[in-house]
């Protein structure tokens, strides 16, 4: 006799993208929202003497423009120095001090393409539409509370932040 019983409920194996392929660990949502303060707080460090002086000099219109363009280089090497690392490691500064990054949900390297097109540009830019945008970047950030730890901008780049 054989051990095939048609009655017997239906069976299939199901696998979610919760975690990338590689076994690594997803990011704890505190780790994430650490790394995203620590990068502000560095982009905040460069940018805020830059406003400071367009503000001291507000009266003058052409000096804001050249102030703007100051604020703007402030911050151009840190930016640059993000996105090599972005592109070789799939991390900020930030998330490499907490030993965090991001992956494709099959674990395999992230290309910068995709890390600043699908999840920092398109993003923003839906985040800067009057009315939509405060809604949109509060949806992206409670999407994290799903068990895949997701925000709308992972699904979006088809990505992942796993421990390092």
């Amino acid at each position: 006799m054989t051990d095939y019983n048609p009655y017997r409920p239906p069976s299939a194996t199901v696998n979610d993208v919760a975690t990338p392929g590689d076994g690594s660990e997803l990011a704890d949502r505190g780790t994430r929202l650490g790394a995203a303060i620590i990068d502000s707080i560095i982009y905040a460090l460069l940018i805020v003497p830059a406003v400071f002086l367009i503000a001291l000099n507000s009266d003058r219109s052409g000096d804001q423009l050249y102030l703007t363009m100051v604020a703007f280089v402030a911050m151009l090497p840190i930016l640059i120095v993000n996105l090599v690392f972005l592109h070789q490691t799939g991390q900020t500064i930030a998330k490499k001090m907490l030993k965090i990054k991001i992956v494709r949900t099959d674990g395999s390297r992230a290309g910068l393409g995709r890390i600043f097109w699908l999840r920092m540009f398109i993003p923003g830019v839906i985040g800067n539409i009057p009315l939509l945008g405060p809604v949109f970047g509060l949806t992206d950030s409670l999407f994290i509370f799903q068990q895949s730890r997701k925000c709308l901008h992972d699904l979006m780049a088809d990505t992942l932040v796993v421990r390092v």
